[in-house]
């Protein structure tokens, strides 16, 4: 049988598949009629025999054959006949089918009473904030916008690396639009049954092409979503939001011949506040170079991989998008400090310029709106989570996130402790995690920053975004309209 070995290093979606055949001489890189070699790493587009080469150079010799191959054309033609952009389609293997699934396949979103799982990384944006308020004293930074403030990371795991990332972006624009208090109606329309989930997406989406959504779509993917490990673009996103009633929307950008400049000034715009609300926090705005707004993040796609884009950051270099590449662990230093900072403020509310008694009786309501689907959740199609211990906890209090002039410092070590915190006397004893962020500010905003630079490496992308303000959930009426997919012709 074989087995799969995922490498990852950031950029794309590549998986090698290791199969064993018979005795054989080495073969070229190049197409050959000869029998496989035995034991080595094999491309499953040209056969070539990838044995000799380094992890860096088989991701080299994928990423020629994504750049060859022209990519699977839009689910439907756009509102402006532009085509949208989607990933190549999975690359068949007559082994794929022997995958073993997983059944650590779970969701979290901000409100939940429990730990996070190990792979989400709450409390980011505002750590992300500090940091960038810091590089601006430095003179690093000049000015950034971040979205909905909940906004959660999620990374892939062992078990949907090189194909997951779809997925795991609609997951992480889930956690923001289940949480946010202006539209708390998407809770339940998200929560299901079934909840979302990598597994769960699937079966949405093929319900959705049952009821007659981007059949153009589903008969690329020959109509099979279900237990493959099929990639998934914005498109199948777009279905599986409208479907559910989430007013989502698409954007194509052909940059050929014109530059970043289109997409990047899109983003910006997207992102800022509108004049009206910005002239009445004209004060807020002089004294603060970075804002948290109440946008949704959005999904930024092109070819061979995908990218959930949380804000931008303005230097004198130009213009940094922020992103959460689900391709990129958190290191546990950071995450633990933004998870220390997440349960500080988790409850009262932390987005700037919102009122905080208003947001924490919506989040209340929302808390008491999702009771009666949690026992939903036991009968949806994700497996029970299996029996694991629960997730460390760390005291917010025994945090130390150094930065100078910041109102918002957690307390250090010596802070007096809450008496009821639950944290086990063996944790609580545990070496205390420091962040300086005003020695490493930019070690943080390296794992999220995306250059105009390297954004010029392609040429054609598409943007799932929703639009603002949040608008009401769809008729049955408007997702009927929206049964064939389209997208604005953007640039």
């Amino acid at each position: 049988m074989p087995s799969a070995l995922s490498v990852d290093d950031g950029s794309s979606d590549v998986e090698f598949i290791s199969i064993k055949q018979g005795p054989s001489k080495p073969a070229s890189l190049g197409k050959s009629n000869q029998t496989p070699p035995s034991d080595l790493l094999q491309c499953q587009i040209c056969s070539a025999n990838l044995e000799d080469l380094s992890m860096t150079a088989r991701q080299a010799h994928y990423e020629v054959h994504f750049n060859e191959q022209p990519q699977a054309a839009s689910s439907t033609a756009s509102l402006n006949k532009s085509s949208t952009l989607k990933p190549p389609s999975f690359i068949k293997s007559p082994m794929h089918k022997y995958k073993t699934w997983t059944k650590d396949d779970t969701f979290w979103y901000p409100s939940e009473e429990v730990e996070p799982p190990d792979n989400f990384s709450p409390g980011l944006i505002p750590l992300i904030k500090r940091a960038l308020t810091v590089a601006h004293d430095k003179g690093d930074s000049q000015r950034a916008v971040l979205c909905y403030s909940r906004t959660v990371h999620i990374f892939q795991q062992n078990w949907d690396g090189g194909w997951g990332c779809g997925y795991r972006n609609y997951l992480m624009a889930c956690t923001a639009l289940m949480d946010q208090p202006m539209q708390i109606g998407y809770f339940s329309l998200l929560d299901g049954p079934p909840p979302p989930s990598v597994r769960n997406l699937q079966h949405l989406v093929e319900e959705a092409w049952s009821k007659g959504y981007d059949g153009e779509g589903a008969q690329q993917l020959s109509n099979k979503l279900v237990d493959t490990r099929k990639w998934i673009g914005t498109a199948e996103l777009y279905v599986a939001f409208t479907y559910r009633g989430i007013p989502a929307q698409l954007a194509d950008f052909d940059l050929k011949n014109k530059g970043v400049g289109p997409l990047v000034r899109w983003i910006r715009q997207y992102f800022s506040l509108p004049e009206d609300h910005r002239k009445r926090t004209i004060d807020n705005a002089l004294r603060s170079p970075v804002v948290i707004t109440d946008r949704m993040p959005l999904v930024l796609q092109h070819s061979g991989h995908s990218r959930t884009v949380v804000g931008y950051e303005l230097t004198k270099k130009g213009l940094n998008l922020l992103v959460f590449d689900p391709s990129k662990n958190i290191p546990n230093d950071i995450r633990n400090a933004a998870l220390a900072r997440f349960r500080a403020d988790d409850g009262q509310g932390s987005m700037a310029g919102h009122d905080h008694e208003k947001e924490g009786r919506a989040r209340r309501f929302i808390q008491h709106i999702k009771k009666p689907f949690q026992a939903k959740r036991k009968a949806s199609l994700s497996p029970e989570k299996p029996e694991t211990p629960p997730a460390k906890r760390v005291r917010a209090a025994s945090e130390v996130i150094v930065i100078d002039d910041d109102e918002d410092d957690l307390p250090s070590a010596g802070a007096e402790q809450n008496g009821n915190n639950t944290t086990n006397s063996s944790a609580a004893q545990k070496s205390v995690v420091q962040i300086d962020l005003t020695k490493e500010f930019s070690k943080v905003l390296k794992i999220f920053r995306v250059s105009e630079k390297s954004l010029n490496e392609q040429d054609r992308y598409q943007i799932l975004y929703f639009p603002f303000p949040l608008r009401e959930p769809l008729s049955e009426t408007e997702k009927l309209a929206r049964r064939i997919v389209t997208s604005e012709k953007a640039c």
